[in-house]
C-alpha cells in the first residue's frame, strides 16, 4: 500500500486497524504476556519468595522426571570373566568395559561385596600395584594387578557409580570374577583332580570306617590330609607324616590313592570329613584343593542295620463311611533296631501322630495287642476330618533321639457319608421282605376264598 493512501475502514463489529507506528512498535518489541500469564508469574514469584532456603535448594537439585533415564539409555557394563586362576607373583588381569550413554560418576573395582568390601582400584586414588589397560579411557576399565599373592584371593566386582545429592551411589555392577591364586611350587597343576565320591556313610560302633579319596598325579610339593570338620575347629584325622594308630591307608605310599580306614569307630567319630591337598608357598602350607566332604553317622551296635528287617503296609487306598471303623494294616519281619513304631497321618513337618506304643489314643486299638510284628490298628467312629494319607513308621534310637528307620508307602483314606442306596445287602433285605409280605398276602387271600 502506498504511503499516501488512507487505511481501510474497519468492518462492522471489528476493532479499528492499528496505525503504521503501532505496527512498527509491535514488530520491534517482544510480545507482552497476557493477563493470565502475568498472574501466574507473579503468583510463582510470591510462592518462591515465601519458601525457606532449604526447600529452594531441593527444588534446584531435583532432576526433571525422566532425565536420568535419558542419560543412561542403552548403558551396559560387561564383566565377562567368571573365574581366573593366577600364579603367585604374576599379574592378574580383570576385564570390564562400558557401552551406551554413561552417567556421571566414578568406576571402581571392589574385592568382595557388602560392608566388608575392599577397594582394589578407583580412578582418583593411588594403587601402586594396579595399572589400567587403556589409561584415561571412558569405556575400558580393564585393570592389571602386579605381584599377586594368596591374600588377593576373592571375588572382584567392576562397579559403576552415579552421582546423587547424597553422594556416589551404585548404579550398575558386574557379576563378579572369582580369583584363585596358586603357589609357584604348585605350577598350576592344570590336570590335577581330587575325587571324594562319598556323600554320606553310616557305620556301626566298633566297626571300620572307609573314606575314599583319589587324585591325579601331580609334581607339587605339599601334603595330603584328612580333616574332620572345616574351619578353625577342624581336627587332623590323618596326614602322611604323622602317627595315627587307628588309621591305615588302603594303598600304602600311593601318590594317587589316599583312601583310609578308621578302626573301632565310636559315636564321637560322627561328623563331616574332608580330603585336602595342600601346597607350599614361601615356607607356608596352604590349602590347594579339597573334596566336597563325606558326612559320617554312627549307630549303636545293637541296631546293626538289621539287614533282614522289612515293613509291609499293603493297602494303597481305603474308603470308609462316616461313623464306621477304619482298619489300617502294617506288619514287620526280621530283627528291627530298638525304637518305637508309630502311625502318622501325613508326612513332613505337618504330620500328626495317630498312634504310638506309649501314648493314649482313645479311638485307636491294636488288632493284636502287644505284638512285636503286627501293628495293624482300628480307628473307631471315623469322621470326615480323618481323610488323609497314613504311614506306618519304624523308628530307631540314636544319640540325637528317635530317627526314622523305615516307613510304609502310605495308605490313602477317603471318608464318605452313609448312603442307603449304596448298600447291596440292604437292597437284598428289602426285596426279600417285600417278597415274603407278598406271599403272605396271597396265602391269606386264597384261604379266605376257600
Amino acid at each position: 500500500m502506498a504511503s499516501g493512501e488512507p487505511l481501510p475502514s474497519p468492518l462492522p463489529g471489528q476493532s479499528p486497524a492499528p496505525s503504521r507506528a503501532e505496527q512498527s512498535r509491535a514488530e520491534q518489541s517482544p510480545a507482552e504476556p497476557s493477563c493470565g500469564e502475568q498472574d501466574v508469574g507473579m503468583t510463582m514469584a510470591r510462592v518462591t519468595r515465601g519458601l525457606p532456603l532449604a526447600c529452594l535448594m531441593l527444588l534446584l537439585l531435583r532432576r526433571a522426571p525422566g532425565a536420568g533415564a535419558q542419560v543412561t539409555r542403552g548403558f551396559e557394563l560387561q564383566q565377562p570373566q567368571d573365574k581366573v586362576s593366577v600364579r603367585a607373583g604374576r599379574t592378574l588381569t580383570l576385564t570390564c568395559t562400558l557401552s551406551g550413554d554413561v552417567p556421571a560418576g566414578p568406576v571402581k573395582w571392589l574385592k568382595g561385596w557388602g560392608s566388608g568390601s575392599e577397594t582394589a582400584y578407583e580412578q582418583t586414588g593411588s594403587f601402586p600395584r594396579v595399572t589400567r589397560e587403556v589409561d584415561g579411557s571412558d569405556t575400558d576399565f580393564t585393570i592389571h594387578i602386579k605381584d599377586i599373592h594368596p591374600q588377593d584371593i576373592g571375588i572382584y566386582y567392576c562397579v559403576k557409580f552415579h552421582k546423587s545429592p547424597s553422594g556416589d551411589e551404585v548404579f550398575r555392577h558386574g557379576k563378579g570374577t572369582e580369583v584363585s591364586v596358586y603357589s609357584t611350587d604348585a605350577q598350576v597343576n592344570q590336570g590335577f583332580e581330587l575325587q571324594q565320591p562319598q556323600d554320606k556313610v553310616s557305620v556301626a560302633v566298633g566297626e571300620t570306617l572307609t573314606l575314599t579319596c583319589t587324585t591325579s598325579r601331580d609334581d607339587s610339593r605339599g601334603p595330603m590330609r584328612w580333616l574332620k570338620g572345616w574351619g578353625s575347629g577342624n581336627e587332623t584325622i590323618y596326614d602322611q607324616m604323622g602317627s595315627f594308630p587307628r588309621v591305615t591307608r588302603d594303598v600304602d605310599w600311593s601318590d594317587t590313592d589316599f583312601t583310609i580306614h578308621i578302626r573301632d569307630v565310636q559315636p564321637e567319630d560322627a561328623g563331616t570329613y574332608y580330603c585336602v591337598k595342600f601346597s607350599r608357598y614361601l615356607g607356608r602350607i596352604e590349602v590347594f584343593r579339597r573334596g566336597k566332604g563325606t558326612e559320617v553317622s554312627v549307630y549303636s551296635t545293637d541296631a546293626q542295620v538289621n539287614q533282614g528287617f522289612e515293613l509291609q503296609q499293603p493297602q494303597d487306598k481305603v474308603s470308609v463311611a462316616v461313623g464306621e471303623t477304619l482298619t489300617l494294616t502294617c506288619t514287620t519281619s526280621g530283627d528291627g533296631p530298638p525304637g518305637p513304631m508309630m502311625w502318622l497321618k501325613g508326612w513332613g513337618s505337618g504330620n500328626q501322630t495317630i498312634y504310638d506304643q506309649t501314648g493314649s489314643f482313645p479311638r485307636v486299638m491294636r488288632a493284636v495287642d502287644g505284638s512285636d510284628t503286627d501293628f495293624t490298628i482300628h480307628l473307631r467312629n471315623v469322621c470326615p476330618e480323618d481323610a488323609g494319607t497314613y504311614y506306618c513308621v519304624k523308628f530307631r534310637k540314636s544319640l540325637d533321639g528317635d530317627e526314622v528307620f523305615q516307613h510304609g508307602k502310605g495308605t490313602e483314606v477317603s471318608v464318605h457319608s452313609w448312603n442307603l442306596l449304596s448298600s447291596p445287602g440292604l437292597w437284598l433285605g428289602i426285596l426279600l421282605e417285600k417278597g415274603l409280605l407278598g406271599g403272605l398276602l396271597v396265602f391269606l387271600f386264597k384261604r379266605g376264598r376257600a
